[in-house]
């Protein structure tokens, strides 16, 4: 309640001292003592009602000043002494009633705990389940869905989100070290080159979205080669896959999706059925625009100018379809501008907006963590016998290239015509094998030299990307082999099991650490309510007259033997206490308070002034102080004098 507290009211006010909150005691609340309190109100009441009338009639008030003065005092007391008890009593239930909660906290905290080791003993002991078991194909399912519910994603899904990954980091991890065994440099990774804005200025260039940037790598090169596609075209989808992953699951891309699949669904139909299915999916495109779905509303619909003029349903299709392709690749390019922006640009004005920002961020920052642990794991490549071998190919690739860019270019005219550029950017990898096979050897050293850097154990910090990896590796190395038998199903519900068990038990230890830490603290405070301890007499408190004479014959005797020069040990007697000197008394010493009779009135008065406590009585001085804490009183020693 906050006491002591001065209780306001706009006519009266009360006070409760310091002194009397201390002095307060839950053992001495009365709850009927309310009732007494009333009565002496309405007596102190009276007293005033009689003094105003004598005051009117004129006759003398001496008394009854004296005495509405002495009730209005007493009154005041006992009321503060009520209101100290009742605070004091109010703090012991509370206490009690936290530590009772506490208590019955730790008791289910228990009881959980032992539930939970009887339970993981049974599974140890291999006791029958007590459900019959299920087919395989049941507990797969059951098993796909539990992954499922543990990850926010369908298996499928997830399974083809972790290849993706993998491909691309691959696909990184194939290029650091590629260029650090043909070219010997790779990704700096230099105590200098810690801070995220020099490896986002490193990176800019990797994720500037520009395929004919990206298309002048070897590596891109060969890739899209042996896909049978175009450099520029190979690179576009890299960059769609690595782009585009994070957002597949925002509605706004299932929207893009589902336009998508809408347009190759109508191509279909307007191919198989001719003008009646044109009309209908005219009538559907209708009655969507009427409705106003915003999916739809994304990409603009052709005019119907080119309907009326005959154009044909393939061709439209192609053109809605085109259109999204290009919404996609808008997409990305959005996207990668968004990755370098600062927070407070104020194009990033919706929540959309800064949502696909902080998203491209992580891709981003997931990027750089990668190659930083690239960096890290193939240091020292370049100077391994391989590197050598892969300088020498590079060198002769480089060489192939040089004597083909002539018979590309020995034709080329100030006015270049298209199907002279065309020969001047072919691939050289789909039309020279010598090429091919070379880089087909840097492959193979790349692969090998990437593969027995992996089998080696791993020295120095271990990447934050590497818990994520293993946590991924895992969940995919049980659901592919759970779909192998009943034992692999088993292994990896023992798995889950365990799981479990460690996350129960964690968060049982971090609950009873909380409520163990909550009883300490409520035994400190009722520890700090009570009074002092009695400052009892201890062995070296006083000296008795036995302890002085047995001293005397040892100083005596040791004078004694310090004058006879023939005696073995002339060291003089000198006694020490706590390692210091000290001269013995030559009489009995009785300090304050220290002596058995002494001690025992005291503790006399301490029940007397208890017993008063407890009936309401005023306590007679000397009052407890800090000096004396149990208000003892002098008592008069024989040896005083």
């Amino acid at each position: 309640m906050g006491l002591p507290v001065q209780l306001k009211d706009p006519q009266r006010g009360m006070g409760l001292s310091q002194a009397i909150y201390e002095a307060g005691d839950a053992s001495l609340f009365d709850p009927d003592k309310v009732e007494q309190l009333e009565d002496a109100m309405i007596h102190t009441k009276q007293l005033f009602a009689d003094f105003v009338r004598k005051k009117r009639e004129g006759l003398s008030t001496e008394s009854e000043r004296r005495r509405l003065a002495n009730r209005t005092a007493e009154l005041n007391l006992a009321t503060q002494r009520h209101l100290a008890d009742l605070c004091k009593y109010a703090q012991v239930k509370l206490r009690g009633l936290a530590l009772a909660e506490s208590q019955a906290e730790l008791r289910t905290l228990h009881q959980l705990r032992e539930r939970l080791a009887a339970r993981k003993a049974r599974g140890l002991s291999g006791a029958p389940a007590s459900k019959p078991s299920s087919s395989p194909a049941q507990r797969r399912a059951r098993l796909t869905a539990s992954v499922g519910k543990a990850l926010g994603l369908e298996v499928e899904v997830m399974a083809a989100l972790l290849a993706e990954l993998e491909a691309q980091e691959q696909f990184l991890r194939f290029c650091e070290v590629f260029a650090r065994l043909t070219l010997g440099e790779g990704f700096r990774h230099a105590p200098g080159d810690e801070g995220l804005e020099a490896y986002t200025e490193s990176l800019r260039k990797l994720y500037s979205a520009d395929p004919q940037t990206l298309s002048t790598l070897e590596v891109v090169q060969f890739m899209a080669a042996k896909a049978e596609a175009h450099p520029v075209e190979w690179a576009k989808r890299w960059y769609e896959k690595a782009l585009l992953l994070p957002l597949q699951h925002t509605p706004e891309y299932q929207r893009l999706r589902a336009i998508q699949q809408a347009d190759q669904a109508a191509l279909a139909r307007r191919t198989a059925g001719g003008d009646s299915a044109i009309a209908e999916v005219e009538g559907a495109e209708t009655a969507e625009t009427a409705a106003g779905d915003p999916a739809k509303d994304a990409i603009p619909a052709a005019p119907p100018t080119a309907r009326r003029e005959g154009a044909s349903g393939h061709a439209e299709a192609l053109n809605r379809s085109q259109l999204a392709a290009q919404a996609a690749t808008d997409d990305v390019e959005r996207l990668v501008s968004k990755m370098f922006l600062r927070p407070d640009d104020p194009r990033l004005e919706g929540l959309h907006e800064k949502r696909l920002r902080y998203v491209a961020y992580l891709q981003l920052e997931r990027q750089i963590l990668q190659a930083r642990e690239n960096a890290r794991r193939f240091a020292g490549v370049e100077a391994l016998p391989e590197a050598a071998e892969c300088r020498a190919l590079y060198r002769q690739l480089q060489a192939r290239k040089a004597a083909m860019a002539p018979e590309g270019a020995g034709g080329s005219s100030d006015e270049e015509t298209p199907a002279s550029q065309a020969a001047s950017s072919a691939n050289l990898f789909a039309v020279d094998p010598e090429a091919a096979a070379i880089f087909e050897r840097l492959q193979a050293i790349t692969s090998r030299v990437i593969a027995e850097y992996r089998a080696k154990p791993r020295a120095g910090p271990v990447s934050p990307l590497s818990g994520i990896a293993k946590r991924a590796q895992t969940v995919a190395r049980v659901i592919e082999k759970s779909f192998g038998g009943p034992r692999r199903s088993e292994e990896a519900k023992r798995q889950l099991c365990e799981q479990k068990e460690a996350v129960a038990r964690r968060l049982l230890g971090v609950l009873e650490r909380d409520v163990l830490s909550e009883v300490a603290w409520l035994d400190a405070m009722e520890e700090a309510e009570r009074p002092p301890l009695l400052p009892l007499p201890e062995g070296m408190s006083y000296t008795s007259a036995a302890d002085v004479q047995a001293w005397k014959g040892l100083r005596e005797a040791a004078e004694t033997t310090r004058g006879d020069p023939f005696a073995p040990h002339r060291r003089a007697f000198q006694p020490a206490l706590l390692g210091q000197a000290w001269d013995i008394p030559d009489r009995p010493l009785l300090f304050w308070g220290t002596g058995s009779k002494v001690v025992q009135q005291a503790l006399r008065h301490a029940a007397e002034d208890a017993e008063r406590r407890r009936q309401g009585v005023p306590l007679p001085p000397p009052y407890p102080c800090p000096e004396n804490p149990w208000g003892w009183r002098l008592a008069k020693d024989i040896l005083d004098d």
